[in-house]
């Protein structure tokens, strides 16, 4: 603890001070997630110099600050990943990171595949087959029915996905617990097909709308499968929010349920 300075005396410095800072990027430390940083980014908090202050100084989203600094949350709940098979490169939270990505940096990528066939074929629809795949799971801010989904490829074009899946499932607070410590080894019935295997090209956003998409259910959560490996920059799931209660029940609520109409967010 630092004494308190007193008249004629200096206060004594902590004993941290002479260590060395290793999140700092004069070490090589890296901000690898933020959930936001709108008006001035995390980046700046492992700077090696120490932070100023500018009086007059303005971006366009607002005071410049040579600090961190997010938005105001005013809507409830967000979205996070809550398990993912590989995150080599990148983590998949970055997937529902703000705005449009940044570079390959700004998304989730996996390793190689070592273990894909020797021969590749391809099926009727030019798919890979027998290819291998990666997955991620999201918790979605909120409950309710996917009407449309966005896969972004932008910024990956020779390490971009063959192909990719979405599914979706409803899940208690305690099932998603569980699911956790079991590394979401969650029994295949349980996940409902959103969004079938389907074609993807480099550099791309995605557009898939409610004609694409086969569930129409109420979901919590949603797995995206990408094949065989590769790297994508955004994932968005929009559509309506239900008015599910996800506390502890000891009875899995049904898979049908009323939706509020006339209101649309992102999940």
């Amino acid at each position: 603890m630092v004494d308190s300075p007193r008249e004629g005396r200096l206060a004594r410095s902590p004993d941290f001070i002479q260590l060395v800072d290793m999140a700092s990027e004069s070490v090589g430390g890296k901000v690898l997630f933020a959930t936001d940083d709108f008006f001035a980014p995390a980046e700046n908090l492992i700077k090696s110099d120490s932070p100023s202050f500018k009086e007059q100084e303005y971006t366009e989203f607002g005071k410049w600050m040579d600090g961190w600094e997010t938005r105001r949350r005013r809507t409830p709940g967000t979205g996070a990943c809550v398990g993912f098979s590989n995150a080599h490169f990148g983590h998949p939270n970055k997937m529902i990171g703000v705005g449009q990505p940044r570079s390959a940096a700004d998304g989730w990528e996996t390793a190689r595949k070592l273990d894909r066939p020797p021969t590749i074929e391809n099926d009727e629809n030019g798919i890979l087959l027998d290819s291998g795949c990666e997955w991620a799971v999201f918790r979605l801010a909120h409950p309710g029915v996917i009407t449309q989904i966005e896969v972004n490829t932008e910024h990956f074009k020779g390490n971009y996905p063959d192909s990719c899946k979405v599914d979706g499932c409803i899940l208690t607070t305690q099932e998603e617990e569980d699911m956790i410590k079991q590394k979401w080894d969650l029994l295949g019935h349980k996940w409902k097909p959103l969004l079938p295997v389907t074609k993807l090209s480099p550099n791309k956003n995605h557009v898939f709308d409610s004609l694409t998409l086969e569930l129409q259910d109420v979901v919590t959560h949603a797995r995206l499968t990408i094949s065989p490996d590769g790297g994508l920059g955004r994932l968005r799931l929009k559509g309506f929010p239900s008015s599910i209660c996800l506390l502890r029940p000891r009875e899995k609520p049904m898979m049908r349920f009323s939706v509020k109409a006339g209101f649309r967010a992102n999940l």
